[in-house]
């Protein structure tokens, strides 16, 4: 909606309905009304200034891009999280990476900073 070309790199088979069956309708009336493309059973490997190195189905190989949200997990790994924070100019650790909430805590949080991006 705002001029920026979006990839999802989902490392499951489908988009997490975040444990709420009413959201992940919305969430994939979005993707497909937008034509986000997604990348199932993709894992990433790793983030640098060229993009996102990741291994999927196809074998490895490097999505371009100029700005990562990197989401994963519902258990807190904080030296995981914390050794990303020299990858770019500005990092924000959101969601599950400070501790396990629910969707509504992620998605205020992520939300805020999107707007501050």
């Amino acid at each position: 909606m705002r001029g920026l070309d979006v990839t999802v790199i989902e490392m499951t088979d489908q988009v997490s309905d975040g444990g709420n069956f009413q959201h992940i309708k919305g969430v994939k009336t979005q993707i497909g009304k937008l034509g986000i493309p997604i990348f199932f059973n993709t894992r990433a490997t790793g983030i640098d200034k060229t993009g996102v190195a990741c291994v999927g189905p196809e074998g490895e190989r490097v999505f371009p891009a100029d700005s990562v949200i990197y989401a994963a997990g519902r258990v807190p790994n904080r030296e995981q999280t914390y050794a990303l924070a020299d990858c770019a100019p500005e990092f924000y650790p959101i969601g599950d990476s400070l501790g396990a909430k629910n969707i509504l805590f992620a998605t205020s949080q992520a939300f805020k900073i999107a707007n501050a991006i």
